[in-house]
């Protein structure tokens, strides 16, 4: 799986993308140690310097662009949400009940953490995952959810760096255009990290255990790249 994660992948998958795609790419920060997690952004960032961080509980989300820049435009995310599909996919919230379904657009946004200035701040200097350093394979492999928080360190490592929705109204953000983003929108996200930063116990064992279950469920769907042939 480490294989996803190098800047060959990366670049090759850049490639293929049509005029305005975008390549999204989970980040389980649970099992990556702070300075893994850095890796991954940085070698993300390497191939889409325009890339932005989304909230995901415990599964961070990377987005980059194929183009320079990455365009927000607040009515047509509205629009897409009022599609049947789309909203019913929504139809489920991170925390506070139906009420922060993410089928709404302040609640989708506010789930926003940091877009490529945050992000090259928090991953300078950190060496890039490559297909001939499978480092990645091997930090990550020793990993016990049951006897480390890494999501705390994580937090504590992103903090820093987050972009508040604020900036993105300011245009704070290089790269990152957003159009008629709602003023309602908060900083739930920012404030959810900060609660969980402040955890000074790692979660249960049995919290942990599923945790690993299920993300080696996940893992097991997950299709492996072909072995290279001589």
């Amino acid at each position: 799986m480490a294989s996803f994660y190098t800047e060959e992948f990366y670049r090759r998958a850049r490639e293929r993308l049509a005029p305005g795609g975008i390549l999204s790419q989970f980040v389980p920060v649970g099992f990556l140690p702070p300075e893994t997690f850095r890796s991954v952004v940085a070698t993300f960032t390497r191939v889409f310097p325009r890339s932005t961080l989304w909230y995901n509980t415990a599964e961070l989300i990377l987005m980059g662009a194929a183009s320079d820049s990455f365009a927000w435009d607040a009515s047509r995310v509205e629009a897409k949400l009022r599609d049947p599909r789309i909203h019913e996919d929504l139809e489920y919230n991170h925390w506070g009940g139906a009420a922060n379904s993410l089928n709404q657009p302040p609640v989708l946004l506010a789930g926003f953490l940091a877009g490529p200035r945050g992000l090259s701040r928090f991953s300078n200097g950190a060496p890039l995952c490559r297909d001939d350093r499978p480092t990645l394979e091997y930090t990550t492999s020793s990993v016990d959810p049951a006897t480390t928080n890494n999501e705390v360190l994580a937090v504590n490592e992103l903090h820093p760096y987050l972009d508040r929705s604020r900036s993105l109204r300011a245009g704070a953000s290089p790269g990152i255009r957003c159009g008629g983003l709602p003023t309602s929108v908060s900083e739930t996200s920012a404030r959810s990290l900060r609660t969980s930063s402040s955890r000074s116990s790692a979660p249960s064992a049995a919290t942990a255990r599923a945790r690993w279950r299920s993300s080696r469920k996940r893992c097991a769907r997950t299709p492996t790249m072909p072995k290279p042939t001589a």
